[in-house]
């Protein structure tokens, strides 16, 4: 959902620059401190006040992943339930033209509030409201009399999109038997250790690469949502922060002028392959498409993304085969699942943890 690989070689190429010729002066040595803030922020689980614990569970569902960061939700709260609505003016209309991962986006905070909800003492039940344009998710509360923490909670705290290369080590069998349980009408999975499966994903990669950064709009599209600098990151809370892929940061002007130098389908498949060759398994997660089942999708991705974090694994996503449209029927048929369409790649593995993405404050998310 996330598109980094490509930033990676950019930086790279930008931090080596800066050693020559003094870039870091223009960029200076700030740190993000408005970023490690909002996420440091501690939660108080028993708070007396309502529309606090009301708040304190929408941080926690922004916790959740999103296409590029654009964090693309609202929220409305009363004193029963709580309101994900999306934002439409963070759209991304080149790659995501159907705004699918959008709702797939909703759907993991949708898992991150339910999940969170016995902490702050609530039980939750939700239904999704598909009208066209007007789509919701309603999430309806009602007190409990005590608080309830778990290891999914903290795990759930923990998660992130992690784009290091990984140390290869043997998945844990009680996870590989949970990931391969279909439990769902409508969602198909599959999990894989075999270098075949690796092989084929790989020319899939490669098939999408090409379509993708072979397109004008979908590059130009990629470089507006980049975050080249701290400046830049903590302005706009939103976005791909280069920080989060362990580089320093850069001037925006040398970091644009590096993308448009280096990257094509090329350099891209090589780096894909190196990371994808550092990976323990690949997961992949396909439905059928509409609104619900996007949203549905994300809620299942996000339980799946929380459960790898507790057994302290790592995660990256590899969405190209289901952002490019010619591939999305071909790339579920041949993985096992005819009929429905590519909707997750990820790889998992270990690897160290990575500074944080930005996140919006949450009284710019919450709408009357």
């Amino acid at each position: 959902m996330l598109r980094r690989e490509f930033i990676k070689t950019t930086a790279l190429l930008a931090s080596a620059a800066t050693v020559t010729g003094g870039l870091n002066s223009c960029v200076g040595t700030y740190h993000p401190k408005i970023i490690n803030a909002i996420w440091n922020e501690k939660f108080v689980f028993d708070a007396p006040n309502r529309a606090n614990r009301l708040k304190q569970l929408i941080l926690c569902g922004v916790m959740a992943p999103s296409g590029h960061n654009t964090q693309p939700w609202f929220f409305k709260i009363d004193d029963n339930k709580i309101e994900i609505l999306p934002d439409y003016s963070r759209v991304l209309p080149i790659v995501d033209p159907f705004n699918r991962e959008l709702f797939i986006s909703l759907g993991a905070v949708l898992e991150n509030i339910i999940t969170s909800a016995p902490a702050f003492g609530f039980l939750a039940n939700y239904h999704i409201d598909d009208t066209k344009r007007k789509e919701k998710i309603i999430i309806n509360l009602k007190q409990n009399e005590k608080t309830q923490k778990t290891e999914k909670l903290q795990a759930m705290i923990d998660r992130q999109t992690t784009r290091n290369y990984y140390t290869h080590k043997q998945v844990p069998a009680d996870l590989i038997s949970y990931l391969q349980l279909d439990k769902s009408q409508h969602t198909g999975y599959f999990f894989s250790e075999s270098k075949t499966d690796f092989d084929l994903f790989l020319d899939y990669i490669k098939s999408s690469n090409n379509l993708l950064y072979g397109n004008k709009k979908f590059l130009d599209e990629l470089k507006k949502w980049i975050r080249w600098n701290d400046s830049e990151a903590e302005e706009t809370l939103d976005g791909l922060y280069i920080r989060a892929l362990g580089e320093s940061p850069t001037p925006s002007w040398f970091g644009k002028m590096m993308f448009n130098l280096t990257v094509t389908p090329k350099t891209m498949n090589d780096k894909e392959a190196e990371y994808i060759s550092t990976a323990s398994g690949l997961l992949f997660l396909f439905s059928e498409d509409g609104t619900k089942n996007w949203i549905e999708t994300g809620k299942k991705m996000q339980d799946i993304l929380i459960r790898l974090t507790a057994k302290g694994m790592k995660y990256a996503f590899h969405n190209q085969p289901n952002e490019s449209l010619p591939l999305r029927i071909p790339f579920a048929k041949d993985f096992g699942n005819k009929g429905l369409a590519g909707q997750i790649a990820i790889r998992v593995g270990w690897s160290e943890s990575m500074p944080r993405s930005p996140r919006r404050r949450i009284n710019d998310v919450i709408i009357s």
